[in-house]
């Protein structure tokens, strides 16, 4: 009978134990920072627990912020559908071990339920690696032949795994697109065995990108350094047990990518045209994270309009003038008489 208690009692520890990491750590990433409508200023950011889940509906009142080292009051922060399009790299295990098990048929279903419910604006490209890195598909909106470039894939026995070399030319591809939000979803059942590149030098390129990756695994996978170039980017990494599992782990990636805390504020700093620094620091569930980013404080034109007088209107002598300032966002005038 103790021997019983003892098992179920491990069985309930089993249990919880996920439960209790997932809780014991938070995960901010900024997905962008819109500073064109200065003062005002707009973070977006999601928030994923230990295990990689979104963290949904945390209090307003848990998030708080500065600007230069100096607290930002009335900050308002929601979580919420946004708008904002995703460029979506998609890079692609081809290597051998993706024929065991119907895993290669399993990652392609799942990765296109993935791409049939991203927004109308969402643009993906598809690079796939095997004993080297290929781009399938640069960057289109045309999600039908994602669809069909992703169905025509097929995978060589004993093909070798170059999967640095893929998150590379993802990289590669996604630094000429245009400023907006970027991310690079992984798929991969392995570890790297033909790479030009070395995880070194991965670690490097994601240093400098500041281009979220998240590795979607499974296999004989390296979990640690998987890791570790999603905390560096600000991604998340999902390793689930085998192929079947992966539809859980897009639906994720969707969440994140469409649902995000927009935390709003009115900075009050002067335009001045320079970079400042923000730091927005989140403290729930007894857990505290902290996220530096920074900002540009843009001057914009003021918009002053003399509604006594006519376009063209000719004065002379002693006038009075009553300016109206359309648009006052804390740039400075310099007032002069003529």
């Amino acid at each position: 009978q103790l021997i019983e208690i003892a098992l179920r009692l491990i069985g309930i520890m089993a249990v919880c134990a996920p439960i209790a990491r997932a809780q014991s750590g938070l995960q901010i990433a900024p997905t962008r920072v819109d500073d064109s409508e200065f003062p005002a200023v707009t973070v977006y950011l999601t928030v994923a627990d230990a295990a990689g889940l979104p963290v949904a509906d945390i209090p307003p009142d848990s998030f708080s912020a500065a600007e230069d080292g100096n607290p930002i009051p009335d900050l308002q922060a929601e979580y919420r559908e946004t708008d904002q399009p995703v460029a979506v790299a998609l890079v692609f295990d081809l290597s051998g071990s993706m024929l065991n098990n119907n895993a290669l048929q399993n990652s392609i279903a799942a990765a296109g339920q993935f791409i049939d419910r991203l927004g109308p604006n969402d643009i993906v490209a598809l690079i796939t690696f095997a004993e080297k890195a290929q781009t399938v598909l640069e960057f289109t909106d045309d999600l039908e032949s994602v669809r069909a470039a992703l169905g025509s894939l097929t995978a060589a026995p004993d093909a070798p795994t170059a999967l640095y070399d893929g998150i590379f030319a993802a990289s590669q591809l996604l630094d000429t697109r245009p400023a907006g939000r970027k991310a690079i979803v992984v798929l991969t059942d392995g570890q790297d065995t033909a790479s030009a590149l070395t995880f070194d030098d991965i670690v490097t390129v994601a240093r400098t990108s500041n281009i979220p990756i998240y590795p979607v695994a499974f296999g004989f996978v390296d979990d640690e350094k998987l890791g570790r170039l999603a905390t560096l980017t600000g991604g998340i990494t999902q390793i689930q047990p085998d192929s079947t599992a992966l539809e859980e782990s897009f639906t994720t990636l969707l969440t994140l990518f469409h649902r995000q805390y927009v935390i709003t504020f009115n900075s009050l700093l002067d335009a001045d045209g320079r970079e400042h620094e923000l730091n927005i620091a989140l403290a729930y569930q007894e857990v505290s994270q902290e996220t530096k980013l920074t900002f540009t404080a843009r001057p914009r034109e003021i918009a002053v309009s003399l509604p006594d007088m006519a376009d063209g209107q000719t004065v002379g002598g002693l006038v009075t003038l009553n300016p109206e300032i359309a648009a006052m966002l804390r740039a400075k005038a310099d007032w002069f008489n003529g």
